[in-house]
């Protein structure tokens, strides 16, 4: 959290807030995506942004979902923050280019092609990636 919090507009108490939604207080452990059992998961996407707040527990995830041989792809786009998506309407590239990005694996799934697997996809735009089991839910 704290690499980013700088940047991203997602502040700590806010998080804390929504952790305690849906996780209840204090959180029940089954409920942390990162420690959960990912049998039977389908193909996932994982879009993030290179200034995200959670950026360590999204690459914490992903490393997880690989490990367990879950069809998974994560893009980390560079210069971005928290569910930058929203600001597509915006003349930035990012945004725009992770919804093309999610359009087309969703299109894939659909179409009973495979998307493709186990991949950090760095681009132009997006970050190089640094996975590190370095945080908890």
């Amino acid at each position: 959290f704290a690499a980013n919090a700088a940047f991203d507009y997602l502040p700590l108490d806010m998080i804390r807030m929504f952790a305690s939604l849906y996780a209840g207080s204090p959180p029940d452990a089954s409920a942390c995506a990162v420690e959960c059992s990912f049998d039977g998961f389908p193909p996932l996407l994982i879009e993030a942004g290179e200034r995200e707040v959670l950026l360590s527990q999204i690459k914490r995830f992903y490393a997880r979902v690989q490990a367990a041989g879950v069809p998974v792809q994560l893009h980390v786009t560079a210069g971005m923050a928290h569910a930058f998506q929203l600001f597509a309407p915006s003349h930035a590239p990012g945004p725009r280019h992770s919804l093309a990005r999610i359009g087309r694996f969703v299109s894939e799934c659909l179409s009973g092609r495979p998307p493709a697997a186990h991949r950090a996809i760095p681009e132009t735009h997006s970050a190089a990636l640094n996975v590190q089991e370095d945080s908890k839910c």
